[in-house]
Formats: structure tokens, C-alpha cells, sequence
């Protein structure tokens, strides 16, 4: 019986028991039957409801939830609902009977306003005349998380300093704490400024008796150093400030910035009072410091029309840069300039390039190597002058013997690209710098169209390839791997992998009742025809009895497994299990009861779309140097190559750097 369905009344009148009730399955019993039957009279009243049957589509965010069961379970429900990512986690319950349920739906996530539910394809139901009504409940709000400062404001006459800790605004005790007011009994005013050279002499009220509490600012970076100061009267020199004219401001501590009856400004000149060393060798590569007045980062230095490589200022008084090699082949004396914007000015002592016994190259051997490097033999003269050392653009090569006219070295590993040789001695670099080029590159490859899955036969042309050497094609963020069957120096051949994306879904996914460890994530996903999804899966410490396993059922409240579907096998406490999708279409999955009083499942749903054709990059790598290849378009002498070219060469080539960044093209033959 359905509880509290039970009633019975009797009559003196006629002796009539009326006897109302219900089964909590709709059926209809058998009359009653007294004892002995002579004695009373048995009539049904009026039959029981029949129970609904049927079922009705569910329509929510413009997708349908086909064909559910009128008589569907609240966790059912629930499931149903949430194996689509519209919904969400969903708290549905259930209160009726047979003869018609109703079924609250309350979002624990994604919350917030909802669209409306619709119910469409209700012919199916039974008894006729059963009706399946949607309608809100309560709609969804905003939640404040935490409150915003302007809801916790309180009214100030004054305006009031602010405090935020971790997003939270701070409270101020007391009347008047958090005041804050500009008055202009507290400015300081400047009512003049004098320039004698780098001397200001600024004139006003407010100043500080106290000569480091005045603070003298020139534009927005420079600074002048106080060397007195009354209240009406400050005088510093000018002592780190870049060239140009820039208006002066002065603060006050305690008080701040002064305000002026018109804007004060003084000029800085650029100038240049000395250099040291006056003299080096003539192969440059050592720092040569230029002492003035005005400089600025944007200040460029040139010796002898040469621009002076990698300068450094400090405190807008000094310049270090390092010196450029000179062409001269005997001692010339050069003049340094400094420009800074628009300004230009001449050291008043000429720096003297020292040819006497600058070493030179003459020759190096190979010119060419592959990443590993090698040996090389340098060869010129002078080069037993002091100490020497050799460098491959910035890396140091270890040298291994030096004798007046020759010098053998180990080369370093490095990436692919030309590098100068640069030999250092006591008296600068030896001249001229020579080259040397380290290849590795792609120059084709072949096939450029393969199977999403794999097992295409490519062959890689090039140069620099080893055993190291890996092949790889890349989206930019993905790659896939070429399985290397093959190699000689200019070529690999390497057979494809499965080109689809990997998907990895952990457990450790948070439920909004129970918490992590009891939810996929994702919990939906959408991939493309045959990718692989792995699923992993591991307790923490803190709930070491959590087993997981990953099933796949008909529908996204079942229990009941797909004939042939996916299934990991017995539940483990850590562990994986990978599915190859190979056909279009949605496919739902469990977990069964993950703690040990069965209570929490898990579930989750992978809609397989069409795969894509995938456009990829190949990428040729050993170690952690990437193989270069060509870049299009590229300028040589003046022209632009937007393709391969056999211009000035026997072979097609094509560039893979500047000619902005080199003095002669770099090509892959």
C-alpha cells in the first residue's frame, strides 16, 4: 500500500464499510471477499488510476533529451541530464506516485538565470490526457564571492584612504583614521630657478631646512644633488640627467610635490671630458669608458665612424662600450663621438688604434661543421702575443696548441648558423674576423601527405643528421613523432605515427558535494575520429580507499555496459586505460561505486566528430638544437626569392637567414 492511502468508514445506517486505499504500483486487486459470503454484499466502488507510461522529450539550451520515461528515477534523472556539459551538476528529486511524479531540478553547478525547459513528444503516454508541465521554481541569482568593496562602503565627507588584503577592503577605527585631505597650507611653491652650468639655485617657500628632505627632480628621470637648502631656498648640482631641456620639479618629504606659477625648465648639455685608454689594438673587443655629461640609453657611441658595439650607460655620466676593429694598417688616431637624439659631440681626445702588434687570421679550417663541432686550426701571425683566447660568436673554444702562426682548438657545440671566429689577445682581437658555419637543416621532405594514422614512409633531405637525430611534426603546440628508420648525413627516412590528438581525462576532477577525487575531468570531451583518450587515475593520502575503473554503458544514466564497448577491467587504486575512437558519435561511460560503501559513481561522456585533415610542421632535432629550414620570402643581392633558386650556385638553394644579420647569405644546397 501506499503510505497513508488507507482510510475505512462505517455506517450504522445501512451497515456499510467504505474502504479507500492505494498500491504503490497502480495495480488493481481482486474484490474483496468476505466470510462466510451469504453474510455481505462486495461492490467496487471506483477502480485505482492507471499508472503513467510512456515517454516525452526534454528540451533545454536548444538540445533534446529524447525519450524519457515518465516514470524515471530522480538519480536517473540526473544522470540523463548531466551527461550533456548544458546542465551540469544537478540535484533532481522525485515526490508522487504511479499515477504521476514531479521532479525538482536544482543546479549545484553552473548556476545563475536559465533558459526555460520545454516538453515536445508526449503522444506516447498513457492513460490519455496525461500531461507533462515545465515551470520555475526559482530562477537562478549572481552570488557576490566576496562582496565587492563599494557593498561595504560607508558615507565620508572626507575623501578616504583604501586598504585592500587578498581582494577584502580593511576597516577603519575611529572617526577621522582613513581622512585624507590636499591643503594648500601644506604646498610647496617655486616661485624661480637659476642655472649657472650644472648649478640650479631654485627660489620658493615650503623647502625643508633639512638638505636630503628636499628631493630636486630634472624631467622624469634626472636628479640634482642638494647641497643646501633654507625654507625659502634650495641650491643643488646638476649630477644625473640625459641631454635635452626638461622642466624642474621639487618634493618635499612630508609635504610633496611644490607647485609653480609657470613651468621652471634647464638645459643639460651633452659633452664629453675624457676617455680611457686613449689607445688599443687595432682588432677592437675591448671596453673603451667615455666620462661626460647629458648621456641616456638612447646614446649611441662611434670610433673612427665605427659604431661602438654593446654600450652601457651609468648615471648619465659614463659610457662602456666595446671597441670596433679598424682597417688601418699602420697607427691612425680616430676621433669618438657621442650622439644622444638630435645632439652630437666629439671627445676632446682622440682615441689611437695600435697596429704595431695586432695578430692576424689569415685562414681557418674547416669553414664548415656540423653541430658537434670538431677541431679547428686557426692560421696567421703575431699570435703568441700574451694571452689568447678563442671564441665562436660568444662561446669559448678551448684551445689546445699555439705557436706564432697557428692555433689548434676544440669547437663547441652549438646550434646551427654562421658564427665569427674571434682569436683575443693582450692587445684586442686579432683581424679580420672570420666565419664558420654549423649545419643542420631540412631542406625537403617527401612524401607531404599522409595517413591521420600513421604508418606513411618519409624521407627527410638535409644535412648534419647523426644517430641523435630525431624527426618530429609539430602544430606548435603538439607533436608527433616519426619513428627514425634510417639515416645518412643528408637524409633520414622515418615512418609516421598516429597523427590524432591525445586526450588524457584524470580523476582528479571535483564534485561539488563530494570534492576531488570523484569526477572526471573533463567530464565531457570532444574529440576527432580516432584519437586515443587515456583516462588516469590515483588516490591521494587522503583517500587511499577510492578504487576507479572506466566502463562504457548505453546511455548516460545506465548501468548496463555496451555490448562490446570499452571496459579498463577490475577497479584499481591507481592506474590508466586508453580507447582508440575510431567511429563518429557520442559515447557514454561509468565508473561504478568508487568508495567502499558504494554510494558515488562517476560519469562521463566523449563525442567523436569527423576527423580533420591536420596540417603539420616537421621538426628535426638532436639534443636541444632544432634543425633550421627554409624561410620564404629571402633577399640575395637585392633580389627576393620567394622559392628554391640556382642563382650564383650549381645546386638549388634557399635562405634561412637575413642578410640583415650577416655579412654574406647563409643557403641549404
Amino acid at each position: 500500500l501506499t503510505y497513508n492511502s488507507s482510510q475505512v468508514t462505517y455506517s450504522s445506517v445501512n451497515s456499510q464499510l467504505t474502504i479507500n486505499f492505494r498500491y504503490s504500483d497502480c495495480s488493481r486487486p481482486t474484490l474483496f471477499t468476505s466470510w462466510p459470503t451469504s453474510s455481505t454484499t462486495v461492490n467496487r466502488a471506483s477502480a485505482a488510476s492507471d499508472a503513467a507510461s510512456g515517454t516525452y522529450d526534454l528540451v533545454f539550451n536548444s538540445q533534446t533529451y529524447s525519450s524519457i520515461p515518465v516514470d524515471i528515477s530522480a538519480t536517473d534523472l540526473a544522470n540523463r541530464l548531466q551527461s550533456s556539459s548544458d546542465f551540469g551538476y544537478l540535484n533532481v528529486t522525485r515526490t508522487g506516485d504511479c499515477s504521476g511524479y514531479s521532479y525538482t531540478i536544482e543546479w549545484i553547478t553552473n548556476g545563475g538565470q536559465k533558459s526555460p525547459i520545454s516538453i515536445t513528444n508526449t503522444a506516447s503516454i498513457l492513460p490519455a490526457g496525461t500531461t507533462v508541465t515545465p515551470s520555475i521554481v526559482q530562477s537562478g541569482g549572481v552570488l557576490f564571492k566576496p562582496l565587492s568593496g563599494d557593498m561595504t562602503r560607508t558615507y565620508q565627507t572626507n575623501p578616504q584612504v583604501e586598504v585592500f588584503v587578498g581582494g577584502y577592503p580593511s576597516e577603519c577605527i575611529g572617526t577621522g583614521t582613513c581622512d585624507f585631505q590636499w591643503l594648500s597650507s601644506q604646498t610647496p611653491t617655486v616661485s624661480a630657478v637659476s642655472q649657472n652650468s650644472m648649478t640650479l639655485t631654485i627660489t620658493g617657500t615650503g623647502f625643508s631646512t633639512t638638505t636630503n628632505a628636499n628631493k630636486v627632480i630634472i624631467g622624469t628621470s634626472g636628479s640634482c644633488t642638494v647641497a643646501s637648502a633654507t625654507t625659502t631656498q634650495i641650491i643643488c648640482t646638476i649630477s644625473a640627467a640625459p641631454s635635452g631641456t626638461y622642466n624642474v620639479q621639487v618634493n618635499v618629504d612630508g609635504k610633496g610635490l611644490a607647485s609653480a606659477i609657470s613651468s621652471f625648465s634647464v638645459t643639460i648639455p651633452l659633452q664629453v671630458t675624457s676617455i680611457s685608454p686613449l689607445q688599443g689594438g687595432a682588432g677592437g673587443g675591448y671596453t673603451l669608458n667615455i666620462t661626460g655629461t647629458g648621456f641616456s640609453s638612447s646614446s649611441s657611441v662611434t670610433i673612427d665612424g665605427n659604431l661602438c658595439a654593446s654600450p652601457a650607460v651609468s648615471d648619465f655620466s659614463l659610457i662602456s662600450c666595446t671597441v670596433p676593429p679598424t682597417t688601418a694598417l699602420s697607427n691612425t688616431q680616430v676621433d669618438v663621438i657621442v650622439t644622444s637624439g638630435s645632439n652630437t659631440t666629439t671627445s676632446p681626445t682622440q682615441f689611437t688604434y695600435d697596429v704595431t702588434n695586432t695578430p692576424s687570421l689569415t685562414s681557418a679550417s674547416p669553414n664548415v661543421v656540423t653541430m658537434s663541432g670538431g677541431q679547428l686550426i686557426l692560421t696567421g701571425t703575431s699570435f703568441d702575443s700574451g694571452a689568447i683566447s678563442v671564441f665562436i660568436g660568444t662561446t669559448t673554444a678551448i684551445v689546445r696548441s699555439i705557436t706564432s702562426t697557428q692555433i689548434i682548438a676544440d669547437l663547441p657545440s652549438l646550434a646551427p648558423g654562421l658564427y665569427q671566429i674571434k682569436v683575443s689577445t693582450a692587445n684586442g682581437y686579432a683581424r679580420p674576423a672570420l666565419q664558420i658555419e654549423y649545419r643542420f637543416y631540412v631542406q625537403t621532405i617527401s612524401p607531404q601527405i599522409g595517413s591521420l594514422y600513421g604508418g606513411s614512409d618519409v624521407y627527410v633531405q638535409g644535412e648534419g643528421f647523426d644517430n641523435t637525430t630525431i624527426v618530429s611534426f609539430t602544430d606548435g603546440s603538439n607533436d608527433v613523432s616519426c619513428d627514425v628508420v634510417s639515416y645518412q648525413s643528408n637524409q633520414i627516412y622515418c615512418q609516421t605515427k598516429n597523427a590524432a590528438p591525445h586526450v588524457i581525462i584524470s580523476s582528479n576532477g571535483v564534485h561539488p558535494t563530494y570534492g576531488s577525487g570523484f569526477a572526471w575531468s573533463p567530464q565531457f570531451a570532444t574529440v576527432q575520429q580516432g584519437a586515443i583518450v587515456e583516462w588516469q587515475w590515483s588516490s591521494s593520502a587522503l583517500l587511499t580507499t577510492l578504487a576507479y575503473k572506466v566502463q562504457q554503458v548505453i546511455n548516460g544514466y545506465s548501468t548496463t555496459p555496451q555490448t562490446g564497448g570499452f571496459d579498463s577491467g577490475n577497479a584499481t587504486v591507481s592506474g590508466s586505460f586508453s580507447y582508440q575512437f575510431q567511429t563518429v558519435g557520442t559515447y557514454y561511460y561509468w565508473t561504478p561505486a568508487v568508495d567502499q560503501s558504494g554510494l558515488i559513481v562517476m560519469r562521463g561522456a566523449i563525442n567523436v566528430v569527423a576527423a580533420q585533415p591536420r596540417t603539420l610542421t616537421v621538426k628535426v632535432s638532436s639534443g636541444s638544437f632544432t634543425a633550421q629550414s627554409c624561410a620564404f620570402p629571402f633577399p640575395f643581392n637585392t633580389v627576393t626569392y620567394s622559392a628554391c633558386t640556382s642563382t650564383n650556385d650549381t645546386q638549388s638553394w634557399c635562405s634561412w637567414l637575413s642578410r640583415n644579420n650577416i655579412n654574406s647569405t647563409t643557403h641549404n644546397n
